[in-house]
């Protein structure tokens, strides 16, 4: 609640959990279907160029998505909506019921569904080219939290990837199964020498085949994904990516169609609502009549997805592979990893492990979070500077995050991986000498982060929901910041701090010493590049095998 906020703001959660395995594939363009597509109300039908038009009329914002926390296991489909007055709110909610009930999923409107996926390939197949970094996050927090397929659904990058690259040959017009035998057998022809060429050469081969049609369709499919597999495993990818589209073409649009229609039917289930306002008292209480009816419009539905489904998932899928292709003999933490782009041209780096979170309000775990601090942000001793002085990467990151229950060491663009990390470790051994009083009041800014206030009403009140459903409730945040303040009148406090700030991000420096706690904390050491990049890595760095990762290995059934 807000004094006078200039929105009227409503969010609508619908719990995903709910959802069977088995719909999963069509996550990724759940948004899609309900702002891109149109209405179909009775024989009337509403075009999307229609649709979008009246949306931008009547919401100051509005957006269908996903949003989702591994760590408390929270995976929503929402709808959230602001309008300026009590008016323009009922009317918004009337606009959302219709949105919600009135989806035009429908064979007819294939065409359409088609456009929106071919628009998501696109963005896909440029995903690792953007100048923006930040997508090197995505692999590596996929790796983290591979226990969970739904948050793999929802955020792995090449998980998603995959699925659009099959939704395409779902969608596909329908083909004869005679067309669709006489595919496979191209196929192992085309890739008869496969096993015996580079994937140079390879790529070569399939850009000189003069495939028309179906098996045109085809070359170009392989041919995106070429760099989603190690070249000792091309062959059999290719072919396993031949079988995928032997299924898919058999399975249909109209099938398809109709499974989009159930997972929509699914999703909007009152049993699995959650709402958030960010308004104020009296706009309340003259928009709750509406929001009563509103609510009674939205069907309730059982909850779906059974106990049996979860525990048949595979717990650690990524790992499983990797522990039987490399010979492991178990899951042991730290694990060393090295993603694979063979387009890159410089290093980078992500670096996590378990760390204290907001129910830790013990002295213990509060210094350890200080201590970390010192060569955190932006200082003149702190990890970013260090290796900025050194020109040895340009994008970097050292925090810690009470809310995931985490420590981060980021860096990308790096042209010298293994000196990058000797800068690392060189900065932290130095710790001890940071004396000077000052670095106290460095390191209680960077315990707390930036105020909520300089933000408007609405992420406010978003994010303040979030919060609240993934358990960190404003008591709980103040009792941690009120813990952390009270250490603060130890007179000893920067000398304590000091002497454990080594052993306080033990969990992210490449240190033989830290191993013993980094099994503890599970440690993850997650490099991106090409492979000359990281054999580089891997030969002057203090680590064992760095285990090959492929986009591929994020591909889920």
């Amino acid at each position: 609640f807000f004094d006078r906020p200039p929105t009227i703001d409503i969010g609508l959660s619908f719990d995903l959990h709910q959802i069977p395995r088995k719909y999963y594939k069509y996550l990724p363009i759940l948004p899609s279907c309900f702002d891109s597509l149109g209405l179909k109300e009775g024989e009337h039908i509403v075009p999307y160029s229609e649709l979008l038009t009246e949306t931008k009329s009547r919401f100051i914002d509005f957006a269908p998505g996903v949003d989702d926390n591994a760590v408390s296991h929270r995976a929503d489909f929402t709808f959230r909506a602001s309008a300026t007055s009590v008016p323009e709110f009922r009317a918004a909610l009337q606009w959302i019921e219709r949105m919600l009930r009135s989806s035009y999923i429908d064979l007819a409107n294939v065409d359409r569904l088609r456009d929106i996926v071919a628009e998501r390939i696109s963005t896909d197949d440029s995903y690792t080219k953007q100048d923006e970094f930040s997508w090197i996050y995505n692999p590596a927090y996929s790796f983290r939290y591979q226990h969970d397929p739904l948050y793999l659904a929802l955020e792995s990058q090449f998980t998603r990837a995959y699925w659009d690259g099959r939704l395409r040959w779902l969608l596909h017009e329908p083909v004869p199964p005679e067309q669709i035998d006489s595919l496979l057998v191209f196929a192992s022809n085309a890739l008869s020498t496969a096993r015996t060429i580079s994937r140079n050469d390879l790529s070569e081969n399939l850009s000189k085949m003069d495939a028309k049609g179906l098996q045109g369709e085809l070359v170009d499919y392989w041919r995106r994904n070429l760099d989603s597999f190690p070249e000792e495993k091309l062959a059999s990818g290719l072919r396993s990516l031949a079988l995928d589209v032997q299924q898919d073409l058999a399975a249909g649009p109209a099938r398809t169609v109709e499974e989009i229609r159930e997972l929509l039917r699914m999703v909007v289930n009152r049993r699995a609502l959650h709402l958030d306002f960010t308004l104020s008292r009296s706009a309340l209480v003259e928009i709750r009549p509406d929001l009563v009816k509103f609510l009674n419009s939205i069907p309730e539905r059982p909850l779906l997805r059974s106990d049996s489904e979860i525990a048949s998932a595979p717990a650690h899928p990524i790992i499983d592979k990797l522990v039987q292709e490399n010979g492991l003999s178990d899951h042991q933490f730290p694990w060393y990893l090295g993603f694979v782009n063979p387009q890159e041209v410089t290093g980078n780096v992500v670096s996590y492990s378990d760390f204290v979170g907001y129910s830790q309000v013990d002295r213990e775990s509060l210094v350890k979070l200080l201590a970390s601090e010192l060569v955190a942000g932006r200082g003149p001793n702190s990890l970013y500077i260090k290796a900025r002085e050194a020109g040895l990467a340009y994008g970097f990151l050292m925090r810690s995050d009470p809310g995931r229950s985490l420590i981060l060491y980021y860096a990308d663009r790096s042209l010298d991986v293994a000196s990058l990390i000797g800068v690392m470790s060189s900065a932290a051994k130095r710790i001890p000498e940071l004396q000077d009083p000052r670095f106290l009041d460095y390191i209680f800014r960077q315990a707390f982060s930036i105020p909520r206030s300089i933000y408007t009403f609405s992420i406010r009140g978003r994010l303040l929901a979030q919060d609240i459903r993934d358990g960190n409730t404003p008591e709980k945040i103040r009792q941690f910041s009120e813990a952390i303040l009270k250490v603060r009148h130890d007179p000893d406090l920067l000398s304590e701090l000091t002497r454990k700030g080594v052993n306080s991000i033990c969990g992210i420096l490449l240190e033989p010493k830290c191993e013993d706690q980094q099994k503890a904390a599970h440690s993850i050491f997650f490099f991106v590049g090409s492979e000359k990049i990281l054999s580089d890595a891997e030969k002057r760095l203090p680590v064992p095998k760095l285990l090959r990762l492929w986009p591929s290995d994020y591909w889920l059934q």
